[in-house]
């Protein structure tokens, strides 16, 4: 993982991770990534791919990569940002560096692995060459901003990021020494990886589970027609609302393998955990997977059953499952992907009904990569048939 995102936000620790965190944080907000209106155009023309594809094949992880990119045009790099080519570009590259990426190969860290086994290990270098294509992307669209910088008209995050600098250095902080453009850079590279490639496969692991459940589905149906009604677009306010809603997303990403192992992180401090003793220094491996199909924490975990997650007189809901990280460490694009997520499967399953293929044609899971999805999907209001693959 430090091969892959070394010196971005995500490898940093310190000062320099306290600062840089926080502003990116904060920048997030003012980039309008948590706002509802920020993604009901692209929601709008996924309601129109689906109704008007009359019964043709429609490739729905082409469309999720399609609105996703959008979204991380708009919120993160503004309107005169990176061109829809280069988006192309970044996430042909970052779909390379991820199959490169395996659960096992996360056991392997240090100086030893990096020296002997990582030159050897199938798409090393390779990853290395499509990285670097990444890193020569997003560092010509920083110099183009720098060229056309404007204190009085901040464009994007790449200029906040740039005000932000200017500012400190003009009011002589050291801490302006944190804000390089290599670190711009390679935290843009995660961001935008994992904000486009990543995002859109969480997102079909819930349309997945409509089809995987339809049981549920019609569950999570009613309350949104209950809640919400059938016409009126869903908000990222109406998510405390939907108690159901957020249960059946709760168990989907406990049921699923989606990310079962987080990258390593170090201990900072010597401490002991049921029994055990975690030096200080050594480095840890989160089994997720484990964790969320863990029989003492999950009754009956094979079964899916999003009632768990609903808290009740006689019993508290089941312990929420994990998925983005805890702490300080978390990753600070959670906010980001669930907003994503929660808005495109309300509106979708309000409006539509799901359904398996009579007779399903290729690969129709969900994984990092983008793959394929094969569903039926009917409108809830004519009753038209729709074949979305």
């Amino acid at each position: 993982m430090e091969h892959v995102f070394g010196g971005g936000i995500v490898s940093l620790n310190g000062e320099e991770w306290k600062i840089l965190r926080r502003f990116f944080l904060q920048a997030f907000k003012d980039c309008g990534t948590t706002s509802s209106e920020a993604y009901h155009e692209c929601l709008n023309a996924t309601f129109e791919d689906l109704a008007t594809s009359q019964g043709n094949p429609v490739d729905m992880t082409n469309i999720m990569l399609d609105r996703c990119s959008k979204i991380m045009r708009d919120t993160v790099f503004g309107h005169e940002g990176v061109t829809e080519d280069e988006i192309r570009d970044l996430n042909e590259a970052y779909g390379k560096i991820l199959e490169t990426l395996s659960s096992t190969k996360l056991f392997l860290f240090g100086k030893v692995a990096k020296k002997l086994f990582f030159p050897f290990l199938g798409g090393y270098n390779q990853s290395k060459i499509y990285r670097q294509k990444m890193l020569d992307v997003l560092h010509k669209n920083i110099a183009q901003h720098e060229s056309r910088y404007d204190e009085n008209n901040i464009r994007d995050l790449i200029d906040m990021y740039i005000k932000e600098r200017k500012t400190r250095i003009q009011k002589r902080d050291p801490i302006a020494k944190h804000f390089t453009n290599d670190v711009l850079a390679c935290t843009l590279l995660q961001l935008v990886g994992d904000g486009i490639l990543s995002v859109a496969a969480y997102v079909n692991i819930f349309l997945q589970g409509l089809v995987e459940y339809p049981e549920e589905q019609e569950k999570v149906h009613d309350e949104i027609i209950d809640v919400i009604g059938p016409d009126r677009q869903t908000t990222i306010d109406d998510k405390n609302k939907l108690p159901y809603t957020n249960a059946f997303m709760y168990e989907v990403i406990r049921k699923s393998d989606f990310t079962p192992m987080l990258p390593s992180v170090e201990c900072t401090t010597e401490t002991t955990i049921r029994g055990y003793r975690i030096p200080k220094g050594a480095v840890t491996l989160p089994n997720y997977w484990a964790a969320n199909h863990d029989p003492e924490t999950y009754d009956d975990p094979d079964t899916f059953n999003p009632s768990r997650f609903l808290a009740t007189p006689n019993k508290p809901r089941a312990e929420l499952p994990v998925l983005f990280g805890v702490g300080k460490r978390a990753c600070i694009g959670e906010t980001f992907t669930t907003t994503q997520a929660f808005l495109f499967l309300t509106s979708i399953a309000q409006k539509f009904k799901l359904s398996k293929p009579s007779e399903p044609a290729g690969n129709d899971s969900v994984s990092l990569t983008p793959g394929h999805t094969y569903i039926l999907v009917n409108s809830r209001k004519e009753g038209c048939e729709i074949d979305l693959s």
